[in-house]
């Protein structure tokens, strides 16, 4: 009966102890900076994923064919 007991106390103890921890995420394929994409040149894109990120405001950020520029 003890056993019962203590294992009942610790199902209802132990998940209040266990405390998680939550990041948000994003990473973005930016391509590359070529000045033959038109529409699509990184000069026309970058205010909107710099909005994007300051929206979201993620932990961690990856970027995918980003260049130093």
């Amino acid at each position: 009966m003890k056993k019962i007991i203590y294992f009942v106390l610790a199902l209802i103890v132990l998940p209040n102890m266990v405390v998680g921890q939550n990041y948000k995420l994003m990473t973005y394929n930016i391509r590359y900076d070529n000045a033959r994409d038109g529409e699509n040149q990184w000069s026309k894109r970058k205010d909107y994923l710099c909005d994007q990120i300051a929206f979201y405001s993620p932990d961690v950020f990856g970027i995918q064919e980003g260049l130093y520029h």
